[in-house]
């Protein structure tokens, strides 16, 4: 019986070493095979490697995203706070300077109504010192 005969198969090395082959193919058949298995080997560790590299890649690559993510909220918070600090204090001076217009209106206000008042009865003393004049011109007419 051989592997070549029909109804009957032989497996393996079985089939190979009696199934009508010459003991040199069976040698360079089984070389090849062994060829063959270490290149399948030696390309699935680079597949591995590979792999471990890519991944290793990918866990820097997401790491250094976290901490550009992380450097730019810190700065955004930073300038945040920065441009809050800025506009308190100018709203503070803003202020100091409202109180010192104020003050200063209310002083010019007061110079005002001190200048009317002075206006008023210089006006009123004048007035007086007319009517003072015609009286004594009438009174000397009599």
């Amino acid at each position: 019986m051989s592997a070549t005969s029909p109804g009957i198969t032989l497996s393996g090395a079985a089939a190979l070493a009696g199934g009508g082959y010459s003991p040199q193919t069976f040698l360079q058949m089984s070389k090849r095979i062994a060829q063959m298995t270490q290149v399948i080997y030696s390309l699935n560790n680079r597949i591995e490697v590979q792999d471990l590299a890519l991944h290793a890649i990918k866990e820097y690559y997401e790491s250094s995203l976290k901490e550009c993510l992380h450097d730019a909220s810190n700065r955004a918070n930073k300038q945040r706070v920065d441009d809050d600090g800025r506009l308190v204090s100018h709203l503070q001076i803003l202020e100091m300077q409202l109180a010192a217009e104020r003050k200063r209106n209310n002083f010019l206000q007061q110079q005002q109504a001190t200048l009317r008042e002075q206006m008023a009865t210089a006006v009123a003393n004048r007035d007086l010192a007319i009517l003072f004049r015609e009286l004594r011109g009438f009174n000397n007419l009599y």
